[in-house]
Order: structure tokens, then sequence, then C-alpha cells
């Protein structure tokens, strides 16, 4: 079936707005201390049924990951950080939302699909706004790290797009898992590397350690909305 809609690509020929597009505007932001080397749910949001995206401001000493939402009797009301070391992780939430539908007398642009249902719509504020799509390798040990040139470090938040599990069997009872985090290292640099968030009982025969990847993985940068 012939598809409606505008198609808008970057200088890089990738689409930026179809009748496919997905529309993500703020939802929340706040902060919490974090535990080093596990699993901390911090609160502070209204608690929601809808998917969340979440981004992070690197902090320039410890890494950091996004590991998920505790779901509730149906909602999210916490969303679960992972440090390498005592930290107070800065969060920002985003979620789908439905275009609004404009004032006949208004002026902007309006993509729809093929239903002719509203996909975008220029008078809605507070979209996420992306400012680059950084893709990196995976650091090849658990110690190792992979660096970003990245547009500010300072200010902009930050999400790892793929998700990677790393599992070390330090003996036949003990096991550390792990998953990729990020912080700072200056304005402009970002550190991939492997945070260990959890030890934990295992019982199996002998040790050694091996990691789970899903390919390709981006670093992506975003701007904080200029009303928060």
């Amino acid at each position: 079936m012939t598809d409606y809609g505008l198609t808008v690509r970057n200088q890089d020929l990738k689409i930026q707005i179809d009748s496919q597009f997905k529309n993500f505007t703020y939802y929340d932001s706040g902060s919490g201390a974090v535990a080093a080397n596990t699993m901390t749910e911090l609160s502070g949001f209204t608690s929601t049924s809808g998917a969340l995206h979440s981004f992070l401001k690197l902090d320039s000493t410890d890494m950091m990951f996004i590991q998920g939402y505790r779901l509730t009797t149906g909602k999210y009301d916490r969303i679960r950080i992972a440090s390498d070391g005592v930290a107070t992780a800065y969060w920002m939430m985003y979620q789908e939302t439905q275009p609004t539908s404009p004032p006949a007398d208004s002026y902007g642009l309006l993509v729809r699909n093929e239903d002719n249902e509203i996909v975008f719509n220029s008078l809605d504020v507070g979209w996420v706004d992306v400012v680059a799509f950084h893709s990196f390798s995976l650091p090849g040990t658990f110690a190792g790290t992979t660096d970003i040139t990245v547009d500010d470090a300072d200010n902009n938040y930050f999400q790892i797009a793929g998700s990677a599990w790393g599992l070390e069997l330090i003996s036949e009872t003990i096991r550390y898992d792990y998953c990729l985090g990020v912080r700072k290292t200056s304005s402009t640099n970002a550190r991939i590397g492997w945070v260990k968030f959890l030890s934990s009982a295992y019982s199996d025969v002998g040790s050694g350690s091996g990691a789970a990847s899903n390919s390709p993985f981006n670093l992506i940068e975003i701007k904080k909305p200029p009303s928060i």
C-alpha cells in the first residue's frame, strides 16, 4: 500500500521525519544517590504505564548505566541505575506521545500516515532534541574502555543504545554481572566501560568470563529542554 507523509532526511541521508515518526516528549527528571557496584532503584517521578526512555548526565568519576524500571501493578514507578562508585545520578525521562491536533488558524508543519493520523506536529513542544548518535565498539575486556568525542559532556544527557551483558565466574560459587556504563573524562569526551553491578552465589563448575552483545552500539546524546 502506498504510504503517505513527508520524508525529511539529514545530511547523512538518514530519515528524521516520515509517516512512521515516533514522538518522544519530555516526561520528568530528577536525581538520587546510587551505591557502588549494585542496582539502585530511584523514585521521584509520577508512575506511568507508558514506555519510558531515559538518559543520564555524565559523572566525571563513576560510570553509570540505566538497567530499566520497576513495574508495580502495571505502572513503572522506579528507575534502576547502576554505578561503579558511590555517586549522584541525574536522569531525564521521555515518553512516546500522540501529537496534538493544531488549531485551525495556526501555522506549522503536519505529517500524517496512511490512515490520515497526525504523526508529527511542529507546534508540539518538549521533544527529545538529539544532538548525535555516536557509534562505538564494545570494549574487548572487562577492564577495557572506549573513548568517544561528544558535543557537550558537561550539560547534555546520554543513553547507550544496544544491550551488552557480561558475566564473570570468579569461582564455583561466585559470579559477577556487568553491563556497559558511561562517564565523562572532559567536556568533549565520554568513556564507555564495563560496570560490575551484581555479585551473587552461583553453582557451576570452573571459572572464566564472557560477554554477550547486541551490536551495533550507539551513544545517544541529547540536549536538555530549555524550560527544564
